[in-house]
Order: C-alpha cells, then sequence, then structure tokens
C-alpha cells in the first residue's frame, strides 16, 4: 500500500459565491406571519441564509424504550419540511429534514431546535458523526457542524467542493464520496492509475486538535487494465473508514456473483490513514443473494458494534462484519421464504437478527408460524407465534416485537407482542397518524418509507413517521414505554 503521512492538502480558498441576502429579504417579506418562520434568528451562515432555533436547555439524556405501553404524542415538524429520516442521539432524536435538521425532544415531543435553509435553491445533506456528539449539514460549499442537544453551533467547514462528488456542487456526507467523522471530512476519489486516494481534512474550526494534520492515502483497487474502477460504498465506525469498492462491470444486474473485475472491503484507521484489514469478496465473504433495490443496494448499515451489508432491505442482509477486526460475524444469515415455510431475515441486530419462520410449524387455526430471536449463530434466544406472514413493519426491542398493522391507513395501530409470549399482543395502540402504503409493490419498499429509518426506538421514545402517498411526510408519531 502507498500512504503517505505528509500534511493534507491546505483547504482551498472558498469559491465565490452569489450573495442571496436579497432573495432571503423577499422571503421574509412574502413569509411575515407565517407559523414556519416563528421562533429563531435569521442568520447567514458561509454565504448561506438560514433559521435557526436554538435550545435554551437541552433535552434530558433517557433509556431507550424496552416495550411500548401508550402513544404520548405527535410531533409536526417545522414549517411543514419533509422528513427524510429519524437520526438516535443521546438526547432524543435528530430529525433529517428537507431543508436542514431539527432536534427532537421525546418526552414532550416538542421541537428542541432547527436549522433550516431558507433559499430554496440550496440543498442540505445531514449525518451524524460516529460518536453521536456532532451534527453536520453540508449545504453548496460549507459544513456546518451542530451540537446535537441544542443545536448550537460548533463550527462551520468550507471547502471547494470535486467535480467528482456527487450532487451539483455538493457534497455528500453519508456515502462514499464523503463522509463525516468525529475528527473531520473525510473524502474518496478514484484516480486515473485505478487506485482509492482517501483523504481525511481536520475540522477547520478545531484547530487541528481533532486530527493533527490530517493525512491522505492510495488504496490499491484495480490493476493496470481492468476498468472501471467503482466506490460501492463508504462508512464509519469504531476509529475506521471503510469502502467498499470493486473493477470491472457485472455481467448482468441480476446475477451479480458473475463479476468480471473484483470487489473488496478495506478498512483504513482514521487515525493515520494506515490499512488495518482487507477483505475480499467471493474469498473472505459471499453475498449470496443480492437486490439491486432502493431499500438494498449492497450499502452497509452500522449496528452498534457490527455493519450489516443491507442487500434485501434496509437493516436487512445476509453478510455482517466486525469493522474494527475485519472478523466476517457472518455470510449465512437465512433469506429465502418458500411456498412451504422457511426461514427469512426480519431484521439484523447488534447482536444477532430476527427472523420469520414456518418451517416445522403446523397450521393450528390461523397461526403460520413464527417470529424468532437469535445471535448469530441460528441459536434462538425468544420466540413470538403470528399469523400474519410478513417482514416489514417490524421493531424489535428488548421485551417486546411491536408490530405495525397498517392494513387500515386511516387507522393504524401497533399490536405489542411479548417475547416468548402467546400470539395474542400485550397491547393494541393507536398510532394516531396515518401510514397509506397501499401502493407500494414489495416489502422493500415498504422498509423505505415505514422502515428502520421511520419506525425506530431512540432514548426517550419509539417514534413512528407518518406517510402519506404523495405528500410531504411532516408528523411523528411518539411511544413511551
Amino acid at each position: 500500500m502507498s500512504h503517505t503521512a505528509s500534511p493534507v492538502r491546505a483547504t482551498p480558498r472558498p469559491r465565490p459565491r452569489p450573495r442571496r441576502v436579497a432573495a432571503a429579504a423577499a422571503v421574509l417579506t412574502l413569509s411575515a406571519g407565517c407559523a414556519w418562520l416563528s421562533g429563531g434568528e435569521v442568520r447567514e451562515v458561509a454565504g448561506l441564509e438560514v433559521l435557526h432555533l436554538v435550545a435554551e436547555q437541552p433535552p434530558a439524556e433517557l433509556p431507550v424504550p424496552t416495550t411500548v405501553t401508550g402513544h404520548a404524542w405527535v410531533w409536526k415538524s417545522p414549517g411543514g419540511s419533509g422528513i427524510q429520516e429519524i437520526l438516535p442521539v443521546p438526547t432524543g432524536a435528530v430529525v433529517r429534514l428537507a431543508d436542514g435538521a431539527a432536534g427532537l425532544d421525546t418526552a414532550t415531543g416538542e421541537t428542541a431546535w432547527s436549522f433550516r435553509l431558507l433559499d430554496p435553491r440550496d440543498r442540505a445533506d445531514v449525518a451524524l458523526t460516529p460518536d453521536r456528539q456532532r451534527v453536520v449539514v453540508a449545504a453548496d460549499g460549507a459544513v456546518v457542524v451542530l451540537d446535537p442537544a441544542t443545536g448550537a453551533e460548533i463550527g462551520v467547514h468550507e471547502y471547494e467542493p470535486d467535480p467528482q462528488t456527487r450532487g451539483p456542487g455538493q457534497l455528500e456526507i453519508r456515502g462514499p464520496a464523503g463522509l463525516a467523522a468525529d475528527e473531520g471530512l473525510v473524502t474518496a476519489q478514484i484516480q486515473e492509475s485505478g487506485a482509492v486516494d482517501v483523504t481525511l481534512t481536520p475540522w477547520a474550526f478545531d484547530d487541528g486538535n481533532g486530527a493533527g494534520g490530517g493525512w491522505s492515502t492510495e488504496v490499491p483497487a484495480c490493476n493496470e487494465g481492468i476498468s472501471p474502477p467503482r466506490i460501492e460504498d463508504g462508512f464509519l465506525a469504531s476509529g475506521a473508514v471503510v469502502l467498499l469498492h470493486g473493477c470491472g462491470e457485472p455481467k448482468g444486474a441480476d446475477d451479480p456473483a458473475e463479476d468480471d473485475g473484483v470487489s473488496d472491503l478495506v478498512a483504513l484507521d482514521l487515525g493515520s490513514g494506515e490499512e488495518l484489514w482487507r477483505l475480499a469478496a467471493g474469498e473472505d465473504f459471499t453475498v449470496e443473494h443480492e437486490k439491486n433495490t432502493l431499500g438494498g443496494g449492497g450499502h452497509f448499515a452500522v449496528l452498534g458494534d457490527v455493519a450489516v451489508r443491507q442487500n434485501l432491505a434496509l437493516h436487512r442482509g445476509t453478510l455482517v462484519v466486525d469493522p474494527v477486526t475485519g472478523e466476517v460475524v457472518s455470510d449465512e444469515i437465512p433469506y429465502l421464504m418458500s411456498s412451504t415455510g422457511s426461514d427469512f431475515v426480519v431484521r439484523v441486530l447488534p447482536d444477532g437478527y430476527v427472523a420469520l419462520t414456518g418451517e416445522g410449524m403446523p397450521r393450528q387455526g390461523e397461526l403460520w408460524g413464527q417470529y424468532e430471536l437469535r445471535d448469530f449463530s441460528g441459536r434462538v434466544r425468544g420466540a413470538v407465534p403470528t399469523e400474519f406472514a410478513r417482514a416489514d413493519g417490524l421493531l424489535p426491542l428488548e421485551d417486546a416485537l411491536v408490530r405495525l398493522d397498517w392494513a387500515d391507513p386511516e387507522d393504524p395501530h401497533l399490536f405489542v407482542l411479548d417475547w416468548d409470549g402467546g400470539a395474542e399482543p400485550a397491547a393494541q395502540i393507536p398510532a394516531e397518524v396515518k401510514v397509506e402504503t397501499r401502493e407500494l409493490t414489495s416489502l422493500v419498499a415498504a422498509e423505505e418509507v415505514v422502515g428502520p429509518a421511520t419506525f425506530v426506538a431512540v432514548p426517550g421514545a419509539v417514534l413512528l413517521r407518518e406517510y402519506r402517498h404523495g405528500q410531504p411526510q411532516t408528523r411523528i408519531s411518539g411511544f413511551t414505554g
């Protein structure tokens, strides 16, 4: 591996960008008296006009519920901004919005803070650093870092977007083109030689305290003559940046096992850029089932101390690795379900997975099978009988399996099922929001709208995002344990 410990490239002087103060003034004039401008300060950050509301006191840090006992509140996004994702933080949740981010006090259902772009031409990308101690908002040449508890600005990092980064003049911070680390900004670019150039640029406002002078490393990816190289995914975990990269073109999207090139998973130390470990597809791990879908696509999700390749759907896959050691925890998680009944992975967890199974289960009455809580070896730790052969809309908690029933989109309910209990739910709780999924044609699509990004357990509450087809998703229902 070619590694250099020289200081990172100097951060380029920010490119001139047109001032939009007049546009912001027009917005304020047209919106005077509107609810979405109530509270907060209109200010300019790195040339961006934002509406910034900072919490006077941070929300309390609460435990994650182990079960659900009742409905508590409904939260409405500020200004009716569309909800994209719910991100757990120690003080509750940060909601990724279409135009920025908002902090949610999960004890009360109140908006603790918000940071929103005023100009609709600006596009925001929001992520958490791996330690969940910083919220990172990237927009048009600047990265604004906020405190997740109060929304207070920690610092601003300006950069010159590279032509190879995704989007129009925009760096993404939730994918292989860019990643927000605790220490700074990570970028990965394909070089003409076929290697991947990975760079850590310390946050400009940290005065070099986080990552020293930064680093830049070339990761061998493709031998000469094999093209085109590709960065398939990237994620951060436990002091490492992990890239999934490949060479060559697959012969067919329906059978990714028939690939002319190679696909490697490589981890670099965030402190030095040195290679920690490398795994090669077909040699060190296999992906038995691949769906090139919106919900899967092979991207990884970090769940506690493991990372799962989501080749089935969000938080659902057959390959699980330890990002610290490079150990393949499992690449044999069952995924198929036939007409006679067999194992089907529902959700991968930090210490195992939930499977839906009907094999060996006689059809007594209306019972079809059961949900099983297993460790990665396949050992069953808990089970819930079920008459519903469905794998979506489920949330495994420590003491219960919570299932969302949206048969009536006007009146969805949560069914709370005790592990090792009977088929009858311990509680049936109205969701208090609408969930319309009748237009969806697959379980993978359903996971996108009511799956791990929208039906989650966070400190203080279980959260369910409303889904109304063709409309902005603006409400979250909160449940307590």
